[in-house]
Order: C-alpha cells, then sequence, then structure tokens
C-alpha cells in the first residue's frame, strides 16, 4: 500500500518536471515575441565558398600591388610630391579592384537580404556584429538563398518600412567640401611638423627627441582641437536635430544597415550647406 502511493506521488512530480522541462525549451520558439529587426552574421557570409575564394583572390591583389608600390617607392625622395601620388595611384587601384571583385558578390547578398526580410516581414536587417540580442539571426536563410543558385529582384532598400531607425552615409559626409578642406590643412600641417621634426631631431640624444616628440604632438593635438573637432562637433550635432526633426530613435552608419531604415544623409547634407 505504502509503495502504489510513493508512486502515486512521484509519477505526478515526474509528469510536472517532464512537461516543466519540455516547456521551458520550447517557450522561446512558441512564446517569442514578433521582432521586426533581423541580423545576418558577416563573418559566417564571408565563410561562403563563393565570398571565400573572392576574399583570398583580393587578398592577394593587395599583396601585389603593395609589392609593387613598396619597389616604386624605394626610388623616391620621401619628401617628393611624387611619393603622396603613387600612394594614391597604389589606393586607388586597389579600391578598382575591390569594386571588380566584390560588387556582384554584395548586389546578390543584398537582393538575398531583402528577400528573407520580405519573407520574415521584417522592417531592418542589421550587420550581425552590432546586435549583442533581441532580434531574429537570418543568417541561415541568406546563405542558403545564396547558394541556392536561384535569381532574386535587386534589393530596393527603401522598401521596407522605416520605423525609428535611420543611417547616414559617414562616406558621402567625408567627400563634402569643408571635411576635404579642414583634412587636407590637418595633414599639410602634420606633414609640416614631421619635416620640422626630422631636421631638428637629426643627431641629438634620445631623451631630447622624447621631448621633443611630446612638443610636437602637443602641437598637432591643439590643431586637431582648433579646426577637426568643431567641424566633426557640428556633423554629430547636425545628423542628431535630422534624426529628431524625422522622428528617428536610432541612427547608425550606412554599412551596418543592410536593409530598411531612412537614410537621412541627403538631409544632413542640405543642413550642412552642401
Amino acid at each position: 500500500m505504502r509503495k502504489k502511493t510513493v508512486l502515486s506521488v512521484i509519477l505526478p512530480i515526474t509528469g510536472v518536471l517532464v512537461l516543466g522541462i519540455a516547456g521551458f525549451l520550447l517557450y522561446p520558439r512558441l512564446f517569442q515575441p514578433y521582432s521586426p529587426f533581423g541580423s545576418l552574421d558577416m563573418d559566417a557570409l564571408a565563410k561562403v565558398p563563393e565570398f571565400k575564394a573572392t576574399l583570398d583572390q583580393l587578398e592577394q591583389t593587395r599583396g601585389k600591388l603593395e609589392k609593387e608600390m613598396e619597389e616604386a617607392l624605394k626610388k623616391e625622395n620621401p619628401q617628393s610630391p611624387r611619393t603622396e601620388a603613387l600612394m594614391t595611384t597604389y589606393n586607388q587601384k586597389l579600391l578598382s579592384e575591390q569594386e571588380t571583385l566584390l560588387a556582384p558578390l554584395i548586389g546578390r547578398r543584398d537582393a538575398c537580404v531583402a528577400a528573407v526580410a520580405r519573407e520574415r516581414k521584417l522592417d531592418i536587417v542589421l550587420d550581425g556584429r552590432i546586435v549583442v540580442c533581441g532580434v531574429r539571426d537570418i543568417t541561415r536563410d541568406v546563405i542558403k538563398k545564396f547558394r541556392s543558385g536561384k535569381e532574386f529582384p535587386p534589393a530596393d532598400m527603401t522598401v521596407a518600412s522605416a520605423g525609428k531607425v535611420g543611417f547616414v552615409d559617414q562616406g558621402k559626409i567625408l567627400e563634402l567640401g569643408q571635411v576635404r578642406r579642414v583634412h587636407q590643412e590637418y595633414m599639410q600641417f602634420y606633414k609640416e611638423l614631421q619635416v620640422h621634426f626630422e631636421a631638428e631631431a637629426r643627431g641629438t640624444s634620445e631623451r631630447y627627441q622624447k621631448e621633443l616628440m611630446e612638443k610636437y604632438n602637443q602641437a598637432l593635438a591643439k590643431k586637431k582641437a582648433e579646426s577637426v573637432q568643431p567641424l566633426f562637433s557640428r556633423i554629430d550635432e547636425t545628423i542628431q536635430d535630422t534624426a529628431k526633426a524625422v522622428g528617428l530613435s536610432l541612427v547608425l552608419d550606412k554599412p551596418q544597415v543592410l536593409f530598411g531604415g531612412k537614410d537621412i544623409t541627403p538631409l544632413v547634407i542640405q543642413k550642412l550647406g552642401e
């Protein structure tokens, strides 16, 4: 009789435990609240054979161009204007190779992201490297579509509901005339300081060179505080004011937003007076 009583107590408890564990395991799937945000693991995508092969090819090209530049620079005076021209040419060639090799893959990636976002009814898809939690990971679905061989319509980043998330193309901001002028002035000042330092430090003690370096670093920091920082503070304030005016609660850099969001770059540029 006692054995039967013990069993009658143990079995319900065991049943409750089993149901409890099952419920705990299934809860995230059954009751996960809908989120209009998605994320893509860019590191995982880079390991996809098509991407990996292209990135390896790009790395080989970069190494080849770098060696060519180093050989060319050996024949030039470091202070010669031609040195800067050679480095500019190297950067342009590398950017051109990146565009040629990566553009088709990035276009297909964006089309696959857009297709998955529409299927999942997502408003925004973010670069997974900036996400900690709270969004849906669509990496598997995107990779599956990417490798399927099927064609998908080109991504239209304006199709999705913008919600309260926007983005700014910082590349376009950095190309503005006022930004380029300040950058050029700062770099010119830096080069002049470098020439003066090398001339003044030549043949002196290590201690004096260290003191001299501190002096020139202070001059460089002062120049940055006087010219560069005020401009970028103004740009930050303009972005914040623009975001507030259009009702955004979050603004990211464009590469971090793979789908959706509101592009406020034109409004920011307009407010900056260009």
